[in-house]
Formats: C-alpha cells, sequence, structure tokens
C-alpha cells in the first residue's frame, strides 16, 4: 500500500506527465503545415474587418512585454484569444475580427495563428512586424519598439496591459489548463475529433463573459460588416 507523501508524489508525476504530453500535442499540432493540417483548419476567407498590422502588432506586443523579442507560440496565441475576449466583455467589440474556433488543444483566434504559421499571403504587412516562425516560438521583427505599436487606442491598450497584468506571469502549460477550464472559458468544449476544429460562435463568448445585450453587439458588428463591404465596393 502507498504511503500518503508516495501517493502525492504518484499524482504530482502523473499530473506532470499529463500537462507535458498536453504541451507536446499542442505544439506539435500548431507547427503542422501538412495538407491534413491545412484541411483541418480550412482557412476561410479573411474577415473584412481583420486588420493584419492590427493582429501583428497584438502578437509583437506580448513578445515585447515578454522581456524580449520572442515568445512561445503556445503562450501568445492564448494571450490574443483572452485578450479578445475582455474585449467582448467590456465593449461587444472584438479586438480582433476573426473567427474564433475551439480545437481539442484549445480555444484560439483562427486567422492570426494561420498568419503565424505562414498559411495566409502576406500583402498588408505582418512580415514588416513580425519575423517567420522558428520551433516553438515567434518573434518582433530586428528594429520594433513598443513606440511603433500605433494601431491601438487608448482603451486597447488598456485591454492589452490587463490581459498581461493577469496572464503574463503564467508559463504555456499553465495557460492551457486555464482556458482548458469551464469555468474559466465556458465557451470552448473539446470538438470529439480531435483532427478537426469547431467554431466557437461570438454569442457564446458574449455570453461567457456576461455581456449585457450579445444579439444587440452581435447587429452593431454585421452593421460595421456590412459597411465596409459597401464601401470596398466602391474602391
Amino acid at each position: 500500500m502507498v504511503g500518503g507523501h508516495g501517493l502525492l508524489r504518484s499524482m504530482i508525476m502523473t499530473g506532470r506527465a499529463v500537462i507535458g504530453v498536453m504541451i507536446f500535442t499542442f505544439r506539435s499540432f500548431f507547427e503542422d503545415t501538412s495538407p491534413d493540417m491545412a484541411a483541418w483548419m480550412n482557412l476561410p476567407q479573411q474577415d473584412e474587418l481583420y486588420n493584419v498590422r492590427k493582429a501583428a502588432q497584438v502578437i509583437a506586443y506580448f513578445a515585447l512585454k515578454q522581456g524580449g523579442r520572442a515568445i512561445d507560440v503556445v503562450k501568445a496565441v492564448k494571450l490574443t484569444y483572452l485578450a479578445d475576449r475582455e474585449s467582448l466583455r467590456r465593449w461587444g467589440m472584438p479586438l480582433l475580427h476573426e473567427p474564433h474556433v475551439a480545437l481539442a488543444q484549445g480555444p484560439v483566434n483562427q486567422t492570426t495563428l494561420d498568419y503565424i504559421n505562414g498559411k495566409r499571403a502576406d500583402p498588408a504587412g505582418w512580415s514588416r512586424i513580425i519575423a517567420p516562425r522558428e520551433g516553438n516560438t515567434v518573434a518582433v521583427q530586428t528594429g520594433l519598439a513598443a513606440a511603433d505599436l500605433d494601431e491601438f487606442s487608448r482603451a486597447e491598450l488598456e485591454v492589452l496591459e490587463q490581459t498581461w497584468e493577469r496572464y503574463g506571469s503564467f508559463k504555456a502549460a499553465q495557460l492551457v489548463g486555464w482556458t482548458h477550464n469551464s469555468a474559466n472559458v465556458p465557451e470552448w468544449t473539446k470538438p470529439r475529433d480531435d483532427h478537426k476544429s469547431t467554431p466557437i460562435p461570438l454569442f457564446e463568448i458574449l455570453r461567457a463573459v456576461a455581456f449585457p445585450d450579445p444579439e444587440a453587439a452581435i447587429e452593431r458588428i454585421e452593421a460595421q460588416r456590412d459597411a465596409e463591404r459597401a464601401f470596398q465596393q466602391l474602391r
């Protein structure tokens, strides 16, 4: 029979092993650039309201906050989702207009992840801000400083600052565990097929963060999107 200390030690070791497997799988999934991976992600048409420079600057913000010029990809993706979530909680409007999807490895901003993995064409300047991914890290381009991040309003900077204050000290493994907890992120549910993603409707995120009127928020976003489509047709 295992004594109390021995049982506790065994449980801790098992827990560490499980987290290790989760992180390895999570990173492997994000690194996969095979045709099967492209099929899983199903690269949809980019949202008319998606701002590539702004998305790149979100990643750059967190990378610079990390204390150097690079940040773990898993951590960057998790922080981006949490910042979008906080923006929705405050104003019913995301920082980045893009699909949110549930992977077996957690919730992500799909278009931004595609750019990190080099799967999107780059006519709008992602690569001027973010260097090509190297292994498990993504970094800002040499010479870029915090003062160059000019896509954010003061209110949006507050969202990024609060996100970093709350979660910046977390390691990637801790963020994985935190976002997989339904008490923290109830809108995420693990897909039945580990090799596929499922959409996370904006309504579900708004409801999860207790935004007062999700329907009205979605109507405002759709009206903004319609206006952008009309503007693009006039060009």
